[in-house]
């Protein structure tokens, strides 16, 4: 099946999908209607297909295992999942790419910054016939928002192992809007965005994922789809046990006695007598601080069959071609004539002993990378603090130009209430004086005769009118002093008035 050059891509479901059940006869009516046959999936794992016509049929094609296509997917499917082993043997890609797609997706997303992105077959919305043919945006169907991540897959049942199938997405996330709660997402994107980037509630200590919502599926370009075994791995198991003692991790390798020993056995075994003394042994960590002794020929290297000839295990290294060779290929296979015969070919471990040593050295082009990354990170470190500086600069201005106007609105405000105040208490004395007269002239008015209560309500009448007289005159002293009065500060807005 990984053989074939192209396949229809109806079939190769069918091959993929574990739980798959042959099609339901067609109905005589529909037939006879030209109904056409349903590709919609009646659930993600149990799938019911129907034969496309032959004008219509999406097809793919299967990537050849030495191909460095498949080893760089295969690559990243290993790195996208910590923890999990996937057998090389277990491996199947197949190239989704659609040159109309890419056209499209091209178009829409030329210069925005790309990444790659895991979606599983079964949370895939349209039939997987759908995305080849127009990506996840059938025709029919209105645009929608898409979440995606980019990092390590997340297996729904850790601990376990299985078959899964994937599809690798190009997606263009370009500069992405910072949102808390995919609820956010609901909203049109502010212009100069092309995607939100969800923040997770609980920060991530260990792993690479991240998370996106693209509202626009032609920014999402699917490009191989992947049907692959994982197996759990054990942590207490990941690392290689003495072969003595099985408790002790192992630290060193001796290639004379074909053993991986911890550094107690080692001891014990290796200083016994002179002879086993002289056993070069070669540390299976190697600290980039202390230079040691690499593997080189001691090294002990698991027997690996051949790509081209199964009943030989490859011994050798072709650093051009990056593929290990046995002596077959060597004498009369690829790597004996032609251009590849002129490659010069070194030993597995002393390869080994060099990608090493490579693999411990500093890459200039990332460490250049790192350091501007950190540099971009320093100044915008530097333009928050700015701009919380900045904040609390206007905070502390605004606040004292609101304690400012609050003590000038205090003080005006005191000032109108001691004016009110006086003339509150004015005419209330004016009104207790009046109170004080009738009382008085009551009194004289059952005391004294009549002769003598003549006199007295005239003389009462007569200071009743001259205390009002002096009252209004009183007040119109008082407003001709405040309007001659030169004004203070600026006009206040408050609303009170002094009558």
């Amino acid at each position: 099946m990984a053989s074939g050059p192209n396949v229809s891509l109806s079939r190769l479901r069918l091959f993929l999908a574990p739980h798959a059940v042959p099609p339901p006869p067609p109905d005589d009516d529909d037939e006879a209607q030209g109904a056409p046959p349903t590709d919609r999936p009646e659930s993600p794992r149990r799938q019911t297909l129907a034969s496309p016509s032959s004008d219509s049929v999406a097809t793919v094609t299967a990537l050849n295992p030495l191909t460095k296509e498949f080893q760089r997917v295969r690559y990243l499917l290993q790195a996208s999942l910590p923890g999990y082993r996937v057998p090389d043997d277990d491996v199947m890609i197949w190239d989704m790419q659609n040159p109309a797609l890419s056209a499209q997706y091209e178009q829409a997303t030329g210069g925005l910054l790309e990444l790659d992105s895991w979606v599983a077959v079964e949370d895939l919305g349209p039939s997987i016939e759908q995305v080849y043919s127009y990506g996840f945006h059938a025709p029919h169907e209105a645009s929608h928002a898409m979440k995606l991540t980019t990092g390590n897959i997340t297996m729904d049942q850790p601990g376990k192992k299985g078959k899964k199938q994937y599809v690798l997405c190009k997606v263009a996330t370009g500069r992405s809007m910072v949102i808390e709660d995919e609820a956010m997402a609901a909203q049109p994107l502010p212009p100069g965005y092309d995607s939100y980037y969800i923040v997770p509630k609980t920060p991530r200590t260990t792993g690479y994922c991240h998370e996106y919502i693209v509202t626009n599926t032609q920014q999402i370009l699917p490009q191989y789809l992947v049907r692959f075994g994982y197996q759990w791995m054990d942590p207490k198991l990941r690392q290689r046990l003495c072969a003595l003692c099985e408790l002790l991790p192992a630290a060193v390798a001796c290639r004379c006695c074909e053993a991986e020993l911890c550094a107690a056995c080692d001891h014990d075994t290796h200083a016994a007598n002179k002879l086993m003394s002289r056993h070069a042994r070669t540390p299976l960590t190697i600290d980039a601080a202390r230079p040691t002794t690499y593997v080189g020929q001691n090294a002990l290297v698991p027997p690996v069959p051949c790509r081209l000839h199964d009943t030989k295990h490859v011994e050798f290294y072709c650093p051009v071609c990056a593929v290990p060779v046995c002596v077959n290929c060597k004498m009369v296979g690829d790597h004996s004539c032609g251009e590849k015969g002129l490659h010069r070919l070194i030993s597995i471990p002393d390869a080994y002993e060099q990608s090493l040593k490579e693999s411990n050295k500093v890459d200039p082009l990332v460490e250049s990378r790192k350091m501007l990354i950190g540099t971009r990170l320093g100044h915008i470190t530097e333009r928050a603090n700015d701009v919380k500086r900045n904040r609390d600069a206007v905070e502390m201005l605004l606040r004292s130009t609101l304690d400012a106007a609050l003590a000038t609105l205090e003080a005006e405000t005191s000032a109108k209430l001691r004016v009110l105040r006086c003339e509150e208490l004015e005419l209330s004395r004016q009104v207790q004086q009046i109170a004080w007269a009738d009382e008085f002239l009551a009194l004289q008015r059952q005391t004294l005769p009549p002769v003598a209560f003549l006199k007295c309500v005239a003389r009462a009448q007569a200071a009743t009118h001259r205390a009002a007289r002096l009252s209004r005159r009183e007040r119109a002293v008082v407003r001709e002093r405040q309007a001659r009065s030169p004004a203070r500060g600026p006009p206040s807005r408050h609303r009170g008035r002094v009558p």
